[in-house]
């Protein structure tokens, strides 16, 4: 949904929002769509994560044409003291994804937040 408060970072721009409780370590989503090799990957800021994190090898998930509400998440900054999500690597039927996890129980309506990283904030 659309973020409309002003406070918020990303004041204007869409977020996750839980649309019912999570428990520590629930599965919240996968994050999809057209995956890329590294030296295609879209800029950053442009609804892309990396498939095994931070390596500049590591093919990347591109969401901006093909992905699904996983795509919305903010990082945690200016937010909240910390994310409670993360991406986690898994492999489904021998191929790598990237799942979205509850670090903590997560209430109804909370946003959903992850940690960036450094990388994506120096980069």
């Amino acid at each position: 949904r659309f973020i409309r408060d002003g406070a918020h970072p990303c004041c204007g721009q869409r977020g996750l929002f839980a649309t019912r409780v999570f428990a520590l370590c629930d599965v919240i989503a996968e994050y999809v769509g057209e995956v890329l090799p590294a030296d295609r990957a879209p800029p950053r800021g442009e609804y892309s994560a990396a498939i095994f994190g931070r390596s500049a090898a590591s093919p990347v998930i591109d969401a901006s044409r093909a992905g699904n509400e996983a795509r919305f998440i903010n990082d945690f900054r200016g937010t909240a003291p910390g994310p409670n999500c993360r991406f986690s690597q898994a492999y489904i039927a021998g191929r790598p994804v990237l799942l979205v996890v509850a670090l903590m129980e997560i209430s109804e309506g909370a946003e959903i937040l992850a940690d960036y990283g450094e990388a994506y904030w120096t980069a």
